[in-house]
């Protein structure tokens, strides 16, 4: 049933959302240092990482799909960088953790900051390409292709039969 559905490209973007939405939250705690919350960013941390993890497991089932249409140029490289994603954002859940029991701003606050910085431009850069893969390399067509193809009935070609004999 889930064979024909583009289940990578439409589950890669709530790990995009997250790392912006954290991003954003991590800027706000800079601002207004008494509200932010290491419980918050934990939280989000840890669904990013999940669905970054399952966002790459997804790319990896339709990366046999995309290939037998041919060979795409940025494929190989939004695959080796998109597999980094969810060890950056390993990094933000223990970073975030050790903010959660150690509450203080300063040398924690620091450490996420620049792992979120790293995952920001990483997330941001296999995006592009993913991007590149679709609109630029026609990566999208594979759906398009494989959406085209009849749903092989029993009973629908028994009734066809049935009304031309």
């Amino acid at each position: 049933m889930f064979e024909s559905l583009p289940l990578h490209p439409m589950f890669v973007h709530f790990p995009i959302a997250l790392t912006f939405l954290i991003f954003l939250y991590f800027l706000f705690g800079l601002y207004f240092t008494s509200h932010f919350k290491w419980s918050y960013q934990l939280i989000l941390s840890v669904l990013l990482f999940i669905s970054s993890i399952v966002a790459v497991q997804l790319g990896e089932n339709d990366e046999e799909l995309v290939e037998d249409t041919g060979y795409y140029q940025s494929l190989d490289e939004h695959e080796d960088l998109g597999e980094v994603i969810p060890w950056i954002s390993l990094g933000l859940v223990i970073a975030a953790t050790i903010g959660y029991w150690v509450p203080t701003v300063g040398l924690v606050q620091v450490l996420f900051g620049l792992i979120l910085l790293t995952q920001t431009g990483f997330i941001v850069y296999v995006s592009h390409l993913g991007g590149k893969l679709v609109y630029e390399e026609g990566a999208a067509s594979v759906y398009k292709i494989q959406s085209q193809q009849p749903m092989k009935s029993k009973h629908y070609n028994d009734e066809y039969e049935d009304d031309h004999d």
